[in-house]
This record gives C-alpha cells, structure tokens and sequence, in this order.
C-alpha cells in the first residue's frame, strides 16, 4: 500500500476532492502491473518515474520538518503516529523499490 503523509497542521480534503481522486490513488497504489496488457511499458515506466517523484517531493518535506513535528503515516485505511526519521525511512525505501522497478523495465 502506498503510504501517506501528513502534519498536523494540513486541512482534510473537501468531499469533492476525495472523490475524484480515487482512481488515481488506486493507480498510485500499485494495482496496475507490468505485466498487464492494456497498459504499455511506455505509460508504466511513466508511472513509477511520478512515484518516484513523489517519495522524492515527500523525503525533502520531512527533511525540513522541526523535530517537534507530528507526523501520520497511513497504513491501510488507518493513521498512525509516527517520528520524522521513521517516516523518511520508509519512503526512502519505497523510493529505492521504485527505483528498482524502474531499471527492470529499462533491462
């Protein structure tokens, strides 16, 4: 599951954005595959090129964070607590895993 973050002091989403941006989270969540035959390999090295982008864009954001920050991290459907350091692991390694799938398809 693709994880998210978030600091106190963010606003929630008005319904109308929630619901128009399913879709797009269930493509950021990893439901389409390589192997998949509608979408070309093209589109898809697209695709990780913008999560790559996004775990990048989220590790510079917790980088200049104060300590004293709270952070969420989303697992699942739930919002977790968790320390700035925690939370940079964690989207370095998905950024790493994307990275990888990105040079699988380029092989």
């Amino acid at each position: 599951m693709r994880s998210l973050l978030f600091t106190l002091s963010r606003s929630p989403k008005s319904p109308n954005q929630t619901n128009q941006s399913i879709p797009k989270m269930a493509a950021d969540a990893g439901l389409t595959t390589a192997a998949s035959p509608s979408i070309p390999i093209e589109e898809h090295k697209l695709e990780i090129t913008k999560q790559m982008r996004r775990h990048e864009v989220a590790i510079a954001e917790l980088n200049h964070l104060s300590s004293s920050r709270a952070v969420f991290q989303k697992n699942g459907n739930i919002f977790f607590r968790t320390t700035i350091q925690k939370a940079t692991t964690s989207e370095q390694k998905k950024l790493d895993a994307a990275r990888a799938k990105l040079e699988r398809l380029n092989s």
